[in-house]
């Protein structure tokens, strides 16, 4: 059922299958990947974080009218509304416009707490690892605008803007004390000083690359293993 009926038949309204779709893409280009693709970490990055949004979501519906929990004013079956804030109001948001992890996931939590008995009865005590929170926590201080990976600058500004790119600009000192420390070759670029402009000096640094890829990878193999848990249990398949 979950594999061969329209997206709009299946139990989620097709958020799982669409996320599997974007983690079988995601996971495709990370084979592929390597350093001569420069800031190709971008997109696989993307394509994961976009599938765990689609994952959560696809998830809350599920619980929705698992456990006929109704969606504001509308029956189980209508479109979840979670709290947020905008301008500085706390407004309900339909599902569809909501895009921050961190807030599908709390209130993803905070139904299955409120039905931790019959959440319990369906799964045998099945919980997200103690260690997931501080994954996510870990991801918004990456992505805190859902943006990161999309565009150049952010919407709000991240810690780790300047991680974004695989070129991050130095200086020749730390140049030559990361390459007395690695002992390996690395890329580098030195701009003549011309007139008006100092000498500039750039390094190619992708330790950031990994680190993103790995958490997202994390992050969506435990949402994607809820979210199968899920429908598997409750809609049967």
């Amino acid at each position: 059922m979950y594999s061969f009926t329209p997206l709009e038949h299946q139990y989620d309204k097709g958020f799982g299958a669409v996320a599997d779709s974007f983690q079988d893409a995601g996971n495709a280009l990370k084979a592929q990947y390597s350093r001569a693709m420069l800031n190709g970490h971008l997109p696989i990055c993307y394509l994961f974080r976009h599938a765990i949004e689609l994952f959560l979501k696809g998830s809350i519906i599920i619980v929705h009218k698992g456990f006929k929990i109704p969606c504001g004013s509308e029956p189980c079956t209508g479109v979840p509304k979670i709290p947020k804030m905008k301008k500085g109001k706390l407004e309900q948001q339909p599902i569809y416009n909501i895009h921050e992890i961190d807030l599908l996931y709390k209130y993803l939590s905070k139904l299955l707490n409120e039905n931790k008995d019959d959440v319990e009865a369906i799964f045998n005590g099945w919980k997200f690892p103690d260690y997931f929170e501080e994954k996510i926590e870990r991801y918004e201080k990456i992505d805190p605008s859902s943006t990161f990976f999309r565009y150049p600058e952010d919407k709000i500004p991240s810690i780790y803007q300047k991680e974004k790119s695989a070129f991050k600009e130095t200086t020749v000192e730390e140049v030559m004390a990361i390459a007395e420390r690695n002992q390996e070759p690395m890329k580098t670029m030195k701009t003549v000083s011309l007139i008006g402009k100092d000498t500039q000096v750039f390094i190619h640094d992708d330790s950031f690359t990994d680190e993103a890829m790995n958490l997202l990878d994390e992050i969506l193999e435990d949402v994607s293993t809820c979210h199968f848990a899920l429908i598997n249990r409750i809609s049967g398949g």
